[in-house]
């Protein structure tokens, strides 16, 4: 469908080197647009829970808070489909790559300007480890289960 094809070539731009901050935020809010359309089924199965992250991969748009918002709101469109079809993340080391830095400097980080992205990621990685086992061994492993219940008994969230 053209919808998903578009959808790819938005993610290009997201992740592209030498594209800018405004063509990154254009791309990631269109792309938001695509699932808020209710073409989440579609971008699914074109692959895009796979590709998405690696928009993420890039540090300086990991700090742009405007990007990072479509973006995560995205994935938790899309996670929660690829849970409802196929009862799982079918392949959740992506997200786990990306989302667990952010998670790491977001528990960090006081700043009530970054709730809402905290939210986000929290509630992305509880449906990827609530429905994954070797998603919830690799967040024990890795002592992210700390960083968790440290935001949840702390006010972040309130």
């Amino acid at each position: 469908s053209s919808s998903s094809s578009s959808a790819n070539l938005l993610v290009d731009v997201m992740r592209g080197p030498f594209s800018g901050v405004r063509a990154r935020r254009k791309a990631a809010r269109l792309l938001r647009c695509l699932v808020d359309a209710g073409y989440v089924e579609e971008l699914l199965t074109e692959g895009l829970l796979k590709e998405l992250p690696t928009a993420l991969e890039n540090p300086i748009t990991a700090c742009d808070f405007s990007f990072l918002h479509d973006v995560l709101w995205c994935m938790m469109a899309l996670v929660d489909s690829e849970v409802r079809v196929h009862g799982t993340v079918q392949q959740p080391q992506a997200l786990l790559r990306v989302l667990l830095p952010l998670l790491y400097v977001m528990c960090e980080s006081r700043s009530p300007h970054l709730r809402h992205l905290l939210a986000a990621v929290l509630r992305i990685l509880h449906v990827v480890a609530a429905n994954d086992a070797v998603a919830k061994e690799q967040l024990q492993q890795l002592g992210m289960i700390d960083c968790l219940v440290r935001v949840i008994c702390t006010d972040h969230l309130a």
